[in-house]
């Protein structure tokens, strides 16, 4: 049966029709086409089975073989592109990884500027409540002040002595009672004070001498400086409203140098006083130890003549104020109206 099996077998099979061909299932169900021989039996060829296996291990390893160089391939090209592949992953996990430390720093950035935030509110609330606190302070000082001023005026009213005129004489003058410690001389010729001044200062109880509207010629300063140099007795001297000019501080402040007296020294509203007088203004300043305050205000002194007088700070320990006119104050910042303190530091001018 084998051997017909290897070539072919036959079977019986009837057909209607001697030689009609016909398909039946051969072994291994394979179908076949046979023929009829005769009325009753047909005898059918099958093909070689080993044939046909043969043929399909033939295709299944075509197919391998296919199967095999697509994978090479496949392989291939991802062994070519996998460090392509894996510089990407590596740049886009640097990436990320700066981000996040970006995004980190920011975050910590973002809690100590709040934190700062905090700190200077408080700060501003400290500082604020700090100016109330010195305003209160401020106000009842200056009510204070009020006060004491007031106190002064009726305790020096009695002591004070105003000589006014053109036409006053000596023995007018005389005739003032000596207690008085305050001398207001105003309107007088530049003959008449020089003709009082002498018998005036020649009063120790006098201590403050005010002389205003009172034009004084170079010959009369030089006489009234000569007094001064010596005079033992005056603490305070105004030569204000048109009394003085830049000649006659010159002569004035050369004569105050060894002056062991006179504390105050008030120049004020002399508009004929300029820049030229304040170097012998300065010399003044850094010889004289005894001068407590210089007043300068409503003058003609340009910043050129203040930058002399604050540069000479420098040399003198003593003064504590320096009154200039108010447009200075942009040249000297951080200065209070009109006033230059000690305490500023003359290098920075």
């Amino acid at each position: 049966m084998s051997d017909q099996l290897n070539d072919s077998f036959e079977f019986p099979i009837v057909a209607e029709n001697p030689g009609e061909s016909v398909t039946v299932l051969g072994p291994y169900a394979l179908p076949v086409t046979a023929t009829a021989q005769g009325s009753s039996k047909l005898e059918m060829m099958v093909v070689n089975e080993s044939k046909i296996q043969t043929s399909s291990i033939q295709a299944t390893a075509i197919i391998d073989i296919e199967i095999d160089d697509g994978l090479e391939k496949i392989y291939a090209d991802i062994e070519e592109r996998l460090p392509q592949l894996m510089k990407a992953i590596k740049r886009e996990r640097e990436k990320l990884r700066n981000t996040i430390k970006e995004l980190d720093a920011r975050r910590k950035m973002k809690k100590a500027q709040m934190l700062d935030n905090d700190a200077l509110k408080a700060r501003v609330a400290a500082k604020e409540d700090r100016i109330k606190a010195l305003e209160s302070e401020l106000k009842k000082l200056l009510q204070d002040v009020d006060q004491l001023q007031k106190e002064l005026c009726e305790a020096t009213e009695a002591q004070d002595a105003n000589i006014e005129g053109q036409c006053i004489t000596l023995k007018q003058c005389m005739e003032v009672p000596d207690e008085h410690e305050h001398l207001f001389l105003k309107n007088l010729s530049s003959d008449t004070f020089e003709s009082l001044i002498a018998p005036l200062l020649e009063r120790k109880a006098v201590k403050c001498l005010s002389v205003c509207s009172t034009y004084l010629k170079q010959d009369c300063v030089h006489y009234f400086s000569l007094l001064l140099a010596n005079n033992l007795t005056l603490h305070c001297l105004w030569l204000t409203h048109e009394t003085i000019d830049d000649e006659g501080v010159k002569i004035l402040a050369h004569s105050l140098k060894n002056n062991k007296t006179l504390m105050f020294l008030s120049l004020d509203f002399n508009y004929s006083i300029t820049a030229k007088s304040c170097q012998s203004l300065a010399d003044l300043l850094c010889a004289n130890r005894t001068l407590h305050s210089l007043s300068l205000s409503h003058t003609t002194i340009n910043i050129f003549g203040a930058r002399i007088l604050v540069r000479s700070l420098e040399f003198n320990d003593i003064l504590k104020w320096l009154v200039l006119d108010e447009q200075h104050r942009v040249s000297f910042p951080g200065v209070s109206s009109l006033c230059l303190f000690k305490d500023i530091n003359p290098q920075s001018f």
